[in-house]
Order: structure tokens, then C-alpha cells, then sequence
């Protein structure tokens, strides 16, 4: 079973630029899975990666109902962008055109809804230094986005939830302090 490369002619380093995946989040070392590198690419993925280091491995997770017999994707790119970002990195990086369901859906809420989310997700580590209350409240209109828009890897939300707990801790603390409680 060999592997793809979007390169031509076929090489090692073609090989493995085609097929690695980051070895965690905002990771700069890659693995190369055999069995991972077969999954097909999607903007509304019912799978999701992640970086399992004490077992040294990937593994693929449902994020949505898969039925018997439906393939199972993952995703290549951030797929919060808006369509032109996420088709033009697939056809930078590998090649292809995505004509997936949420790339073919011409509804224009639907785009306005991921270029609302990718001007949140721009603003929020900035908010968060000098109005962390705003961020908690920027950070919730994002899940009702991701909702809304049906991004399915759990990820996205896990690292917003994760940044709004630690902005309500670092508010709550603040309050304390000025009521004399901390």
C-alpha cells in the first residue's frame, strides 16, 4: 500500500509532506501514520486527530454520528476559515479542490458566520490583556458560532472553553482582590 505524494515526481520527502500530521496542537514535529495518512479530507469532518504521548500515538476520534459504511474523514486545514482560506491552503499544500457539503454550500450566512469567527478568534488574546470580561463574552458568542456553523471537532471548543476558564479565574481573582478577599 503506498502512499500519496502531491509533488511530482514521487519522493520520500514528497511522501511525507503529503501525509504527516502535527504531533499535537500548534506542534512543529509531525508523525507519519500508515493507516491515519489514508483518511480523506474534510471541512465537516466526523473524525478528529489527536496526540497521544505516553501511548506515542495518533489516534482518530468521532466528533459527529457516523453511520455503517460512511467514510471516515478528518480535517487538513482549520476549518473555522472562511471557504477561499481553506480551499486555497488544500490547493497550496495538497492539491486538491475541496468540494465537500460546507464547501459547496452557497448560503451567504454560512461564510459570514466563518469570517465572523475568524475576526473573534483574532481579537480574543487581545481582548483577554485589558477587558477579560469582554473575552469571556467574545468567547461564548464563538460557541454559539461553532454551533451555529456545525464545526464538529471537539478541539476548537475544548481550547475556547479552556481560554474562558482561565480568563473567569483571572476576573474572579481581580475581584477579589479589590473586595479585600484575596
Amino acid at each position: 500500500m503506498s502512499l500519496a505524494d502531491v509533488h511530482a515526481p514521487k519522493t520520500l520527502e514528497g511522501i511525507i509532506r503529503t501525509n504527516n500530521y502535527p504531533r499535537g496542537v500548534n506542534s512543529d514535529d509531525g508523525v507519519l501514520c500508515t493507516t491515519f495518512s489514508r483518511f480523506n479530507h474534510s471541512c465537516a469532518p466526523n473524525c478528529e486527530q489527536s496526540w497521544d504521548e505516553e501511548a506515542f500515538q495518533l489516534q482518530a476520534h468521532a466528533c459527529a454520528d457516523i453511520s455503517a459504511g460512511e467514510e471516515l474523514c478528518t480535517y487538513f486545514v482549520d476549518v473555522r476559515d472562511p471557504r477561499a482560506n481553506r480551499r486555497q491552503i488544500l490547493r497550496d499544500v495538497y492539491r486538491f479542490e475541496c468540494n465537500c457539503p460546507v464547501c459547496a454550500c452557497t448560503d451567504p450566512a454560512h461564510e459570514r458566520r466563518r469570517v465572523r469567527m475568524q475576526t473573534l478568534g483574532g481579537k480574543i488574546e487581545l481582548k483577554a490583556i485589558h477587558s477579560p470580561k469582554r473575552a469571556v463574552e467574545m468567547l461564548a458568542e464563538l460557541l454559539e458560532l461553532y454551533d451555529s456553523a456545525g464545526i464538529r471537532p471537539n478541539i476548537v471548543r475544548k481550547q475556547a472553553c479552556e481560554l474562558a476558564l482561565r480568563l473567569l479565574l483571572q476576573t474572579n481573582q481581580a475581584e477579589d482582590a479589590r473586595q479585600g478577599r484575596a
